[in-house]
């Protein structure tokens, strides 16, 4: 008898257990609406199911302001959003594949933000593509809910320039052949305007996204450049390196001298930009995503007697000015608080001055 209670026990969990996981994720049919009410600090999920392939559409009517959170059928995370919509409302787009199930997370921008709430999905057909070609520009005039896709093919081996001008707030997304997000951009450019540079190869296609940020709507010009891969300056492993960002980047290459991980740090030396650290392989395949932030940092596991070449640049056209940059090596990936930086890099046991 105790045996078949401490079952029926069990059983009553399990089930009580997957209802609850069942209550957790809302379905959210294309085309149609649901509503709730958010708490403070609570989150909401959703999942949408596509049945064709096109630009699957997430957006909530409110007012109060929303976040939202976009994942794949394995819960990766895809990207996020907060003010894209009307108001201070969230709105996703993303390129959705067919018969797939993409998961939305909801919730207030902060505590406070609570209240009743709509949100839909919709999706539309793939995107028409206009060529871009290098040395030349489009134009046209946008509007706040519209967007434009451009497909650029790189003609040399370098780096390829995709940027906007004008007085209309724009904002890019970079994709590659297979529609995977590479990477966005509100205002690198001058003033608002929206500028994605990255190295490539020739012969690859790339495809950008460009709409208004927000509300903001008005005329656009789209251009298409590419420059040589700059040379860049060796550095010396253990030594501080300094510089001075102007509306540009600076280029360096350190060679490893064992396997294990390759630590990359650059600091701002007034502590007032943002910097953003890219890493590459020697033939500029990108190692890893971006670290940003007053000091930037990588880390990175290495081969033994490879060259890697780093890229430092402002986050936004206004993030520029002197800063210190320097690279080790170490066995293991290294606890973050034992990593040198901050106010503390030039009195670090660990580093000289070059």
């Amino acid at each position: 008898m105790r045996t078949k209670i401490m079952c029926l026990f069990i059983v009553s969990i399990f089930f009580a257990a997957g209802s609850l996981f069942a209550q957790t994720t809302q379905e959210l049919r294309i085309g149609s609406f649901n509503s709730g009410n958010l708490g403070p600090g609570q989150e909401i999920w959703y999942s949408v199911t596509t049945t064709q392939a096109g630009i699957l559409t997430v957006e909530t009517i409110s007012n109060f302001d929303t976040y939202l959170e976009a994942y794949d059928a394995q819960r990766n995370f895809i990207k996020d959003d907060d003010d894209s919509g009307e108001g201070l409302n969230a709105r996703i787009e993303i390129l959705a594949s067919a018969n797939t199930t993409y998961h939305f997370l909801l919730r207030g921008y902060s505590d406070h933000h609570t209240g009743p709430f709509r949100i839909f999905a919709a999706i539309e057909p793939m995107p028409v593509l206009t060529e871009l070609r290098i040395g030349a520009f489009r134009t046209g005039f946008i509007e706040a809910d519209e967007s434009y896709w451009f497909s650029v093919r790189a003609s040399e081996n370098g780096l390829l320039l995709v940027e906007t001008t004008g007085d209309t707030d724009t904002y890019l997304e970079l994709y590659n052949e297979n529609f995977v997000l590479l990477a966005t951009d509100d205002d690198g450019g001058e003033d608002l305007n929206a500028r994605i540079e990255i190295p490539v190869r020739a012969g690859a296609t790339f495809y950008y996204k460009l709409r208004a940020y927000g509300s903001h709507s008005g005329p656009y010009r789209i251009i298409a450049s590419s420059r040589p891969f700059p040379t860049p300056t060796p550095m010396t492993l253990r030594n501080i390196h300094s510089g001075t960002i102007f509306e540009g980047d600076s280029w360096y290459s350190v060679r490893t001298t064992q396997r294990g991980y390759l630590i990359v740090s650059a600091v701002c030396a007034t502590g007032y930009s943002n910097f953003i650290l890219d890493v590459y392989s020697e033939s500029y395949e990108l190692m890893d995503d971006d670290g940003r932030g007053h000091n930037a940092l990588k880390i990175i596991p290495v081969e033994a007697n490879r060259t890697y070449i780093i890229r430092l640049k402002g986050y936004s056209n206004w993030d520029n000015g002197p800063y210190y940059i320097f690279a080790l090596q170490e066995q293991h990936p290294p606890a973050m608080g034992n990593i040198p930086g901050g106010n503390t890099i030039a009195q670090s046991g660990l580093l000289r001055n070059e």
